[in-house]
C-alpha cells in the first residue's frame, strides 16, 4: 500500500512521548520510501505550549506542508 506523506513534529521537553520513539518512526519511514519532514522544537513540550512561538511555527509549517503534499 502507499503511504501518506508524513509531517512529524517533537518537543525537546516533552515527557509523554519519548523522542526515541519519533527517531524510531523516522527509521521505519526512510526503510519504507515515505516522504517524511521532521521537525524537532528543542524548547516546547508534548502540546508545543512551552514555547510560546511552538504553535504560530507549527501551523505555519503544518499549511506548507499540505500546499506542498495536497495542492487544492
Amino acid at each position: 500500500p502507499v503511504s501518506p506523506p508524513t509531517l512529524l513534529m517533537h518537543g525537546g521537553k516533552d515527557t509523554t512521548v519519548p523522542v526515541a520513539n519519533a527517531e524510531s518512526l523516522l527509521a521505519l519511514l526512510d526503510v519504507n520510501g515515505v516522504a517524511h519532514d521532521y521537525v524537532y522544537m528543542n524548547r516546547s513540550d508534548h502540546m508545543l505550549i512551552q514555547n510560546p512561538f511552538a504553535h504560530i511555527t507549527y501551523f505555519r509549517l503544518l499549511v506548507e506542508y499540505c500546499r506542498e503534499y495536497f495542492p487544492a
